[in-house]
């Protein structure tokens, strides 16, 4: 028998109506039936109820995802729809869209990271983007850092949103959207900001309100400047900020304007050391100044940060400095120097200079008796003696062994020369070695005149070396400047007759002796300076202080000697020693000048009186004009016709 309970509404319906047992058989059966049916319906009405809920579902999803796409339709985001079993991409809408499109239609995200568009700091974000999606995740998101195919590198912002079936997530519908320039400019914010905020010791840190005009922040200096106007700040106080050696230019740099004008040039970043002044001290800063447009407010900022770099930037400078110097003598090395000059005479200045090269005489003698040591020493004391005697303009180089070259911008001929290359040869001439100072040194030296622009370092060179040359074939120990003639082979170098009087080196005894000597030849010796128009008279006195004795004025002194010569050589005298012509002749490189003139002794006879100039330099009168002259009358038995004779070098 079946065992079927009856439902209990059914059965207290039965129970209430009296029927007999035949009958009560035959309700049970139609009640059975009944009950039957309706269970067919309800399961019937389910299964309509569960098909409706799932066709409103999938509704759902379709118009969430048609919503979706016309969302994205009214925004610049690019829509692609990814499905998850194939791991396919295909395009919706929008270029960027297709980003991965040309080349990864499958097995994303690893043939996209293998391909090279995804930049490295991305590989990990793009591989969770899509382990979420796979995952089931209803929604997300990235910001990822790709190569385009031109090899653009672009920032886009990534969404997701997968759509679901009865049995798994079937798909996902991902929308991109380039964000390059905000992000950038957030990151740089960003950056920006912790930057300033990381200790700077030593140093200080502004940002700025551009826009505002307005200090907004500042660390490390003892006056606060927060929220007070910028360019009040920097007017009244820029010098206790940052003073550069011309403090004018200083303010008008960091002004309000000029930091607005930089951006509107799109410079972003300036970066560079400065000297700057703080009160009494000079330091070096590094300076660091970056303009930011605000990514929230857009108003332009500034970062400023200022490091002292006082002691680094001194080492650096130092070794910078060592670097291009030679190691023995100081100067520049062979290379540092000849790229100098190569530089200087590259110009278009058209200007004139000189070029010279010089030789240490008789090296390997002073090597091969004396021992290396002597011949360093020999080296560096005539590298002293043309730092002393060369401008700080001039170039010089030591080119290895005894070998030395120059460069002499605003050098035009001999004349301009010829005095400074007496006065070096004077110099060098003073120069002991050997353990008891006693072994002189000397030098030749051959110069060429030239252009800039025009002369190149090779033809200057090669005149220069051709002088020097001849110097050292006619007896060394001299100088010569380079002339067409050098190049024939009948050309018969003449050395240049001799130094100029130089006392300055002489000991004080020999200086005085020397002077008691002369007298007795030359009663009247006089010290002349032209540039200073003085003179004094040298006599051999008994102490230094009284060996020159102030008098007059060369000037004066030319009166008074004109008045006592004869009538007929007055004029003559006076050409020649005039202030004018003396200076004219010291430009031409004359050395001395020898004159003969009747003077009236004190007996009332003429006689010929000698005068002999010769120009000196003396340490202490630096550039100066000066010389001594000697004259004697000579006995009345040698009266000489009356001559002018002036000797050139």
């Amino acid at each position: 028998m079946i065992n079927m309970q009856i439902p209990e509404s059914i059965y207290n319906i039965i129970q209430r109506i009296n029927l007999g047992e035949e009958n009560w058989m035959i309700v049970a059966g139609v009640c059975l039936l009944l009950a039957l049916l309706g269970l067919t319906g309800n399961i019937v009405i389910t299964r309509r109820a569960r098909k409706r809920e799932r066709d409103r579902e999938i509704d759902l999803i379709c118009r969430n995802e048609k919503v979706m796409r016309l969302v994205a339709g009214h925004s610049d985001r690019a829509v692609f729809s990814y499905d998850i079993a194939s791991r396919k991409a295909f395009p919706l809408r929008g270029e960027d869209s297709g980003i991965f499109m040309q080349e990864m239609l499958h097995n994303l995200p690893e043939l996209a990271i293998n391909s090279g568009h995804i930049m490295d700091e991305s590989v990990e974000d793009i591989r969770r983007l899509f382990a979420d999606i796979h995952s089931g995740v209803p929604s997300g998101g990235c910001k990822l850092h790709l190569r385009k195919v031109d090899d653009q590198r672009r920032w886009y912002d990534v969404k997701f949103t997968t759509v679901a079936d009865d049995e798994n997530v079937a798909h996902a519908v991902v929308s991109v959207l380039d964000i390059t320039d905000e992000y950038m400019r957030q990151l740089a914010y960003q950056r920006f900001r912790q930057a300033v905020d990381e200790p700077n010791e030593g140093g200080f840190t502004f940002i700025i309100d551009i826009t505002a005009d307005v200090v907004e922040r500042q660390y490390g200096l003892a006056s606060d400047f927060s929220g007070k106007n910028y360019t009040q700040v920097l007017n009244d106080n820029y010098g206790g900020i940052i003073f550069i050696e011309d403090g004018e230019w200083g303010s008008e740099y960091f002004s309000r304007e000029h930091l607005m004008m930089l951006y509107s040039i799109d410079v972003r970043h300036v970066e560079d050391d400065w000297l700057i002044r703080e009160e009494d001290s000079k330091c070096w800063k590094h300076v660091n100044l970056d303009l930011v447009e605000d990514p929230y407010s857009g108003h332009l900022k500034a970062f400023v940060k200022v490091s002292d770099i006082t002691k680094e930037k001194e080492q650096s400078i130092e070794q910078q400095r060592v670097s291009r110097l030679d190691g023995l003598t100081g100067l520049y090395s062979r290379a540092v120097g000849e790229k100098i000059i190569r530089d200087f005479l590259a110009g278009d200045s058209g200007q004139r200079c000189a070029l010279l090269v010089m030789d240490l005489d008789n090296l390997k003698s002073i090597n091969d008796n004396l021992g290396h040591m002597e011949g360093d020493r020999a080296i560096k004391q005539i590298a002293d003696a043309m730092r002393s005697q060369f401008r700080v303009t001039d170039t010089i180089a030591r080119l290895g062994g005894d070998e030395f070259i120059a460069l002499l911008p605003f050098v035009s001929d001999n004349a301009h020369l010829g005095s400074t290359m007496l006065s070096l040869m004077q110099a060098i001439a003073a120069i002991r070695v050997g353990e008891d100072n006693d072994v002189r040194v000397s030098c030749s030296i051959g110069g060429a005149f030239g252009k800039v622009g025009m002369d190149s370092f090779e033809t200057l060179y090669d005149k220069a070396d051709r002088a020097l040359y001849h110097v050292k074939r006619g007896g060394k120990n001299n100088y010569a400047f380079y002339s067409d003639e050098m190049v024939s082979e009948d050309y018969h170098y003449k050395p240049n007759p001799g130094l100029m009087l130089d006392y300055s080196n002489l000991p004080v005894e020999d200086v005085k002796r020397l002077i008691s000597a002369l007298s007795y030849v030359y009663p009247v010796m006089m010290f002349c300076n032209y540039t200073k128009n003085t003179y004094r008279a040298i006599q051999f006195a008994y102490d230094e202080e009284s060996w020159f004795r102030a008098v007059g004025q060369p000037d004066e002194l030319l009166e008074e000697i004109i008045r006592s010569l004869h009538p007929d050589d007055r004029d003559g005298f006076a050409a020649v020693f005039c202030r004018d012509n003396i200076i004219a002749l010291h430009a031409e490189g004359v050395p001395r000048i020898l004159y003969s003139a009747r003077h009236m002794t004190g007996d009332g006879v003429y006689r010929m009186m000698r005068v002999h100039f010769v120009f000196s330099k003396n340490q202490d009168t630096g550039d100066d004009i000066t010389g001594v002259m000697f004259a004697r009358v000579n006995d009345i038995e040698h009266v000489e016709k009356n001559t002018a004779e002036v000797k050139k070098a």
